[in-house]
């Protein structure tokens, strides 16, 4: 057995020895999973299992599905097993089961934007960036709820009912990318894709304590997902850690030459930009109108770096249904279409998330992503989960 073997199999120990045989192996990160299965520790129909058994248990609870795709997920799950076991995996996604959210068009499954007006539409093809996500061997457990065609920052609107923030479950999880932000952090699922048009990835990671990535306008195919506004929309990850939606990020971008706000310009290796230092990066903090008027407990946590996600932290799911958060921090970086993420830096004293964002120049999403790494590497908040 080499080393890389050796290694997984003692992390595939470690986790049958702490989550037992149970789902809580959804609480793997993607780069643990792969790695357990690249060293046939765990199989994809473990992952999809694992996955579907907490769905199963929180749906409930979360409403973060609008549709679960079980039985096909399993089906591909064996495909992939097979494939792992007589080849190389196409990628890290390779077996890994993710979920879209439900205003990104997938064959044959019911794409809706959560609305009752698409309630039982059917796409006959997939959005660019879910054919990329399988020809890199990820499995598909189903869609996700959203706040309705994506036009709000709550997920309280729309017709599959609200979705519920996993920190407590009367809260607002954020929008528009609410089921992505929930499921994710609830370990259904081990990583998404949102949008963002105002703050749609990024709102959702602050309020569920995740890692949401906005890359630059045109870095990423938004063919075949239901328009907010072309100009605007972007698609990216939203997974547990950096490192994670690095990975995503390697499989999704890049030119589309079907879908004219892309641009042709060389895509990195994220996961090799995650080493780059930076200790001499210049970081600048932009006082106003960023820092005006936070909540007190948003303040305390943010006299480090860059700046916060949301001004406050989420509140309660009825409020959202006559009041939109304030995008007034996301909003500005879509305008300009500039790579921006929202990772974990803390909690309030009442135990709910709190974001930072991370902002770079146009096409800088190594910077962004090595950035927000090393803080990561340096703090424990995105290791904490919530307890359902």
């Amino acid at each position: 057995m080499n080393r890389r073997g050796f290694l997984a199999a003692g992390i595939g120990a470690a986790a049958r020895v702490a989550f037992g045989e149970s789902s809580d192996l959804a609480g793997l990160t993607i780069r643990q999973a792969s790695d357990l299965l690249r060293g046939k520790s765990v199989s994809p129909v473990d992952l999809t299992r694992a996955c579907l058994a907490r769905i199963e248990k929180y749906q409930p609870v979360l409403n973060a599905f609008i549709t679960v795709t079980g039985d096909g997920a399993l089906a591909d799950a064996r495909r992939k097993e097979a494939e792992l076991q007589h080849g190389k995996p196409r990628s890290p996604l390779h077996g890994i089961p993710i979920a879209l959210k439900d205003n990104i068009d997938t064959a044959g499954v019911r794409t809706t934007a959560a609305s009752g007006v698409f309630k039982d539409r059917v796409p006959t093809e997939d959005a660019e960036v879910v054919r990329r996500l399988k020809n890199a061997g990820a499995i598909f457990l189903g869609k996700l709820n959203l706040h309705e065609f994506a036009y709000g920052g709550t997920s309280a609107v729309t017709y599959f009912g609200p979705v519920h923030n996993p920190w407590n479950p009367a809260l607002t999880p954020g929008g528009s990318s609410g089921g992505p932000g929930a499921a994710v952090a609830a370990d259904l699922c081990f990583g998404s894709l949102g949008t963002d048009t105002a703050g749609s990835i990024r709102i959702p990671a602050s309020y569920c304590s995740i890692a949401g990535f906005k890359p630059t306008y045109g870095r990423s195919s938004i063919r075949g997902i239901i328009p907010l506004s072309w100009s605007l929309d972007h698609v990216g990850p939203m997974c547990k850690t950096v490192e994670d939606a690095a990975l995503m990020l390697n499989v999704i971008a890049g030119y589309d030459q079907q879908d004219p706000t892309t641009v042709d310009a060389p895509v990195p290796d994220y996961m090799r930009a995650l080493r780059t230092p930076t200790a001499k990066l210049r970081l600048g903090v932009p006082r106003k109108p960023f820092f005006d008027n936070l909540h007190p407990d948003v303040a305390k946590a943010m006299d480090l770096l860059v700046l916060p996600t949301m001004a406050d932290p989420p509140f309660r799911i009825e409020e959202g249904v006559n009041r939109n958060v304030s995008a007034r921090n996301t909003s500005p970086f879509d305008a300009f279409g500039i790579p921006t993420i929202s990772i974990p830096c803390g909690f309030t004293r009442d135990g709910l998330p709190i974001g930072m964002q991370i902002a770079g120049a146009p096409w800088a999403e190594s910077t962004v992503l090595a950035l927000a790494h090393a803080y990561e590497q340096a703090t424990e908040w995105h290791k904490s989960r919530p307890k359902l």
